[in-house]
């Protein structure tokens, strides 16, 4: 029997060993030679002429670059490296000066920061709503003045005897705070709440709690009281003046003066001492280190001498102070659109405003204490107070 006779690709009779899809393809591939070889011929004949030494030329230009990029990046870092380690001080400095050129901007952030609450209410909400509403009668803006006579001194060889509740000690607080000796006089020497009726729209105190505020309140409501019963209640009274109630000493919203005013204010203070223990305190009593009764055992005992010597001044601000009487500090922003002048009247301004008040414009014979400096260090309250806000 003669060789078997290949198979009709194209025939429609069945051939179980006949792959149709490795048919098509071929088919497919070989249709597509023709084209691939045009392309081919194309590409030769491109790299033959001028246009393909072109081509060739400008990529060994490309390379050529690369490389050179690369051993200029190589060599720059290798200088920059032995530079730093043949002078590490003048980078140091360099690198210093650039911080500092780049982060001069940096040094105003705390200028951009608002801490008012109400930039984080929504506009037109209630709770804002509220808030403007009761600052406008209870302020939320505090300034707190801290006091210390010579008898906070922590070195016991040092210390005086002056009390916050002296005479004299009082008359200098409520000198600073501004009382009726001092009203109308003018300037710094009218003190911080110079106008008691404006609710810190002028001088931007809208109250003041202290010892001798509560001393000054209790000194003057006899005479207040009295009147109001002369103007009102007696029938007697023209409704006008207060004839009778003005022979009183004790008138003026002021601290008591002369004879017996010493004893006056002793009779305050304990009558108000609950009031007024939350504005004072005696440091001393507070140093627990200290064996004042010799015992061997400091932590027994302690070592107050039962003299307030610290006291607090709270003052509460107003909250927009742009439209008050106090000195304006320099904006760090300068001169703007928004603030033509470069002046600025808010909390810093009135910290600043006190500082000038106590430290450089008062007069050393009516507040001493404004003028002091103890060569030793005072008990407890230094910690707590040196900050420059």
């Amino acid at each position: 029997m003669g060789e078997e006779e290949p198979g009709d690709r194209y025939s429609i009779a069945a051939d179980e060993e006949r792959d149709d899809e490795r048919a098509f393809w071929d088919r497919f591939f070989e249709s597509l030679k023709p084209l691939k070889q045009s392309l081919d011929n194309a590409k030769e004949s491109l790299s033959s002429s001028f246009i393909g030494d072109g081509v060739d030329t400008i990529a060994q230009l490309v390379d050529d670059a690369s490389d050179a990029a690369d051993a200029a990046t190589r060599r720059t870092a290798e200088l920059a490296y032995s530079s730093i380690l043949r002078s590490p001080a003048a980078i140091v400095v360099l690198l210093i000066l650039v911080t500092a050129t780049i982060g001069r901007d940096a040094m105003e952030f705390e200028h951009q920061i608002n801490g008012d609450v109400e930039i984080y209410l929504p506009d037109g909400a209630d709770s804002t709503e509220l808030l403007q509403q009761v600052r406008e009668q209870w302020s939320t803006d505090i300034f707190m003045l801290y006091i210390q006579t010579d008898n906070a001194i922590a070195d016991p060889s040092m210390r005086g005897t002056e009390n916050i509740t002296d005479v004299e000690i009082l008359k200098q607080i409520s000198w600073i705070e501004g009382d009726d000796q001092n009203r109308g006089i003018g300037g710094y020497q009218s003190g911080l709440d110079y106008n008691k009726e404006d609710r810190g729209a002028i001088d931007g105190v809208v109250w003041v709690l202290s010892p001798a505020q509560i001393v000054k309140e209790a000194n003057s409501s006899s005479y207040r009281f009295n009147c109001a019963m002369e103007k009102y209640a007696l029938p007697t009274g023209d409704g006008e003046d207060c004839a009778i109630s003005s022979l009183n000493p004790f008138e003026g919203y002021s601290i008591p003066e002369g004879d017996g005013a010493q004893e006056r204010i002793d009779r305050f203070v304990e009558d108000a001492e609950p009031l007024l223990s939350s504005f004072v305190r005696d440091t001393n009593d507070l140093d627990l280190n200290v064996d004042s009764d010799e015992d061997g055992d400091p932590t027994n005992d302690l070592a107050g001498d039962g003299i307030w010597d610290t006291a607090v001044v709270i003052i509460g601000l107003k909250f927009d102070m742009s439209d008050t009487a106090i000195t304006p500090r320099d904006d760090p922003k300068g001169k703007s659109e928004e603030n033509p002048s470069g002046q600025l009247r808010d909390h810093k301004a009135f910290i600043r405003h006190a500082e000038l008040l106590i430290y450089e414009e008062s007069d050393p014979t009516i507040c001493p204490i404004c003028h002091r400096t103890y060569l030793s260090p005072t008990s407890t309250m230094d910690e707590f107070t040196s900050t420059d806000e």
